[in-house]
């Protein structure tokens, strides 16, 4: 993350060495930034692949968080420092859900293949660090509003339990199509022809289980309709899916651009 900093930090004199240093600084003052980390330093760097036991040198998974948290505010001060005035941060997603964590984490064979139920454990790990990350960025709020700060907390982990609770209400909005018609009946279509998720468990990609980023190639197989599924691969989700979360999200975005 120090190294982002440092190609901001390069960035900006480019951008000043083009269009002056006052535009390149009111640029940055206007624009919106989203910071999204932490994932992989629980689900991979702190447990390793499959392992939910805790840290081989014992540091505990509090101790971690607290970790991971301090590289946040480091970076969001970072920012600050910059010149950003505009900050969303994304609190983890539902990792102990995503399909590579079912696969690779469950200590029973059926449930990494069959049941394919959540891992709870990495679940409660990432509600816990984004109830911090919340905490954490309303004291920085405070602390930095006479600068002109706007934070906001970009939700991922709510939209991707209510889908996992209730897949059938969330999913994409066909386009009903060009027919003219009256204003009541193009309503009625419309909400017919909404497409909720009938998959999350497996991704659309290959198996579903497993395969992810470059696994996924042209020579993979892939489902008949994206749509319908929440992950694409085993990590990312599809498009369907993460508009779902970027509308739970607009409350938020609104918050920092007004």
């Amino acid at each position: 993350m120090s190294t982002q900093l440092e190609y901001f930090k390069e960035y900006k004199a480019k951008l000043a060495s083009t269009i002056g240093q006052e535009e390149a600084d009111n640029q940055t003052t206007s624009a919106v930034f989203i910071v999204n980390c932490a994932v992989n330093d629980f689900a991979i760097n702190y447990y390793g692949l499959g392992n939910v036991v805790g840290h081989p040198d014992g540091t505990t998974i509090e101790q971690y968080e607290e970790f991971v948290l301090q590289r946040l505010r480091e970076f969001i001060q970072g920012l600050v420092e910059l010149g950003a005035r505009r900050i969303a941060v994304s609190g983890v997603p539902l990792f102990g859900c995503c399909l590579n964590v079912i696969t690779l984490y469950s200590s029973d064979p059926a449930n990494a293949l069959v049941t394919r139920t959540c891992n709870e454990t990495l679940n409660s790990v990432g509600s816990d660090y984004n109830a911090k990350v919340q905490e954490a960025l309303n004291t920085m709020q405070s602390s930095l509003a006479n600068q002109g700060l706007k934070l906001a907390y970009f939700d991922t982990y709510t939209p991707m339990l209510n889908i996992l609770q209730n897949p059938a209400n969330y999913g994409k909005l066909q386009n009903p199509g060009t027919q003219v018609l009256t204003t009541s009946i193009s309503y009625f279509l419309f909400v017919c022809l909404f497409v909720g998720f009938d998959v999350i468990n497996k991704g659309c990609c290959g198996t579903g289980l497993l395969e992810q980023a470059v696994l996924c190639n042209p020579l993979s197989a892939i489902c008949s309709d994206r749509s319908k599924y929440e992950f694409f691969d085993s990590v990312h989700l599809t498009e369907a899916a993460s508009s779902v979360i970027a509308g739970a999200n607009i409350a938020a975005i609104n918050s920092i651009t007004n």
